[in-house]
């Protein structure tokens, strides 16, 4: 069991995402230098997770939002074929119009809208929080992936006090829609517990963002 954990539904959720801009990542990297530093870390750790995806691969990312994330994969690894998939429609359009190098397609975590047996890898980042059903999600990720192929998901630790504190201050600030959207905490444990409940095994775990940052590396057999 997750602390904290709500429950929501797809709806429910859709009605939070529509009042995110397309725009945001993109606005927030720009912008703000206390995000970028943040995005800047994470992709720095999940680049070198990536690195083993072989030449001319392929890679979703999951929850992709407008894409921005896919953006960051390809400047370390312009040879890779990048798609992604995200629930909210307005995002997917945004993506495909301003990122059309990739492929983009609208479908919730627990019904990917792509082929079994397909990538090499798949990505989540920030997202595992919000989806309504974890184990669904976690079993779409190892269906699309090619056999012998990797998960890799990052989340914030959201009991650990460095987050405690900034995540109060973000609530009361720009990030006031995110609060209705978390669904769980997780911690090392309680991440790697559900990611080994479909079947996957664990081969890497990085800590980032002074210990708050956590990316799990798992792999489909």
């Amino acid at each position: 069991m997750h602390q904290h954990e709500h429950t929501k539904t797809h709806e429910e959720l859709g009605d939070v995402y529509e009042k995110v801009p397309a725009t945001y990542w993109d606005d927030s990297y720009k912008n703000n230098r206390l995000q970028k530093l943040y995005y800047d870390i994470r992709f720095k750790i999940i680049n070198d997770l990536l690195a083993d995806v072989p030449e001319q691969g392929s890679v979703l990312d999951v929850g992709c939002a407008s894409g921005f994330s896919i953006d960051h994969y390809a400047k370390a690894r312009p040879d890779v074929s990048y798609a992604g998939a995200d629930v909210a429609p307005h995002h997917i359009e945004y993506a495909q119009k301003e990122r059309p190098q990739h492929t983009f397609k609208t479908g919730p975590a627990e019904a990917l809208p792509y082929e079994d047996n397909t990538f090499d890898s798949v990505t989540m980042l920030d997202v595992i929080e919000h989806v309504v059903d974890v184990d669904a999600c976690l079993a779409e990720m190892k269906r699309v992936l090619k056999p012998g192929g990797t998960a890799i998901i990052f989340v914030v630790e959201e009991h650990n006090p460095l987050f405690q504190v900034i995540w109060w201050i973000w609530l009361k600030t720009k990030g006031k829609v995110w609060e209705e959207a978390h669904l769980r905490e997780y911690t090392k444990e309680s991440l790697a517990a559900d990611v080994k409940k479909v079947g996957f095994t664990v081969e890497d775990e990085r800590r980032s963002h002074g210990t708050m940052g956590l990316a799990i590396k798992a792999r489909k057999q």
